[in-house]
């Protein structure tokens, strides 16, 4: 139920390297002064941390249901020692740090949660962190303190946000971390596994925003979140990137109906059918004049719709390849030309009335490409699955 193991290493040690003696960490808070110490909500007491909760601590990390919410590996009696030494460090340090939570009825253990300095990818954070025994799952007790704990960070110790993260599969702790304000910022891998980020912001009205609400029903805090400047910021980028992308869709629509219409395909574009140019009389031609010919304009009768494509020549035959053509979304022509290859193309300004024919013999198939990838930028990553060739004969 808790965020995270703080201070792990990528193998599930307790590390020995501390954020919090770092230089550039502002001076502690006076306690008294932050008005931190020991609180209580409806339910819970909660104290700062001793060296006489070591027995209990030490318990609740060895339940498999609370671990499994933690990173899934149980902590030796020693693993929490060295815990419980960061947890008391933190509070001599800082003036803040983890309490003990005891329910107020029976003084039973409860759990901990509490303000922890914490180092997430190179960056200096404020943590809540939270774990509480199974036996007190779902009856509130999270938010309640949490959102106690949350008023001291802000009204107490002044501080700017708190962070907290969870792993990925614990959706208990993401509900909870959203009710209580709560924004998801990033996802980032830690101790090896994969993690959530959440932030809350210090409100500007700190005693209108943050403060502790509970329902009749669930004594469950909720914040009020009207208001908030980070959601609405979010907002105003995605509704400015979804009129963008409106925008970009549009044009592209529009460019490609004016294609239609065109003598010529344009670009990418489908165009219409093609018009200008002398029309040459329907013999056999030697193709060699169009070996370095870069581009050519061709056109199926039926559908009558031009393109910009390729052309190869070998033998003294022309040749267009097609590649994906099993792509249909993308490329419907080549399925086309195999049901009517009636064709025209336009080499420097002529126009020549072809039949369109798949070429089918493999040796001339790789023959053809590998003078693809001598003439144009394609790499190695056709085959014949996906890369086609058609062959423009004279009609018949």
């Amino acid at each position: 139920m808790k965020a995270a193991v703080p201070n792990e290493d990528d193998r599930g040690r307790i590390r020995d390297t501390r954020p919090e003696d770092r230089e550039d960490e502002p001076a502690a808070v006076d306690r008294d002064e932050a008005s931190i110490l020991g609180f209580h909500t409806r339910r819970l007491l909660a104290e700062p941390v001793a060296p006489d909760d070591l027995g209990e601590l030490c318990r609740m990390q060895r339940d498999p249901r609370v671990m499994a919410t933690l990173g899934d590996r149980l902590f030796t009696t020693e693993e929490t020692r060295v815990l419980l030494d960061r947890f008391l460090a933190h509070w001599d340090r800082h003036g803040y740090g983890m309490w003990v939570l005891r329910h107020r009825t029976t003084a039973e253990f409860v759990g901990r949660a509490g303000l922890h300095r914490c180092e997430v990818e190179g960056e200096l954070e404020v943590e809540l962190a939270y774990a509480l025994r199974a036996e007190f799952w779902n009856q509130g007790l999270t938010s309640e303190v949490s959102g106690e704990i949350l008023k001291r960070a802000f009204d107490g110790l002044g501080l700017p946000s708190v962070v907290a993260f969870t792993v990925t599969s614990n959706g208990a702790s993401q509900r909870v971390l959203e009710k209580l304000g709560f924004e998801l910022e990033r996802h980032f891998l830690r101790a090896r596994l994969p993690h959530v980020l959440y932030r809350i912001r210090k409100p500007r009205d700190t005693a209108r925003r943050v403060r502790s609400e509970f329902s009749s029903q669930a004594d469950r805090w909720v914040p009020r979140r009207a208001g908030d400047e980070t959601g609405g910021t979010e907002m105003k980028i995605l509704r400015g990137l979804g009129i963008a992308l409106a925008a970009v869709v549009g044009l592209l629509v529009a460019v490609g109906t004016v294609a239609r219409f065109q003598d010529g395909g344009l670009g990418p574009f489908p165009g219409g059918p093609l018009r200008a140019g002398e029309l040459i009389a329907d013999l056999p031609v030697d193709w060699s004049f169009a070996r370095s010919v870069q581009e050519i304009d061709f056109q199926l009768l039926e559908p009558a719709r031009s393109r910009v494509t390729w052309v190869l020549v070998h033998e003294g035959k022309l040749y267009i390849p097609c590649g994906f053509p099993n792509f249909r979304f993308l490329k419907q022509w080549p399925h086309e030309a195999l049901r009517d290859g009636r064709s025209l193309l336009r080499i420097q300004g002529k126009r020549y009335p072809r039949q369109a024919v798949r070429v089918e013999d493999p040796r001339l198939l790789a023959v053809l490409a590998e003078q693809l990838r001598q003439k144009y930028p394609v790499g190695e990553r056709y085959d014949s699955e996906t890369l086609w060739f058609f062959r423009m004969d004279p009609r018949t």
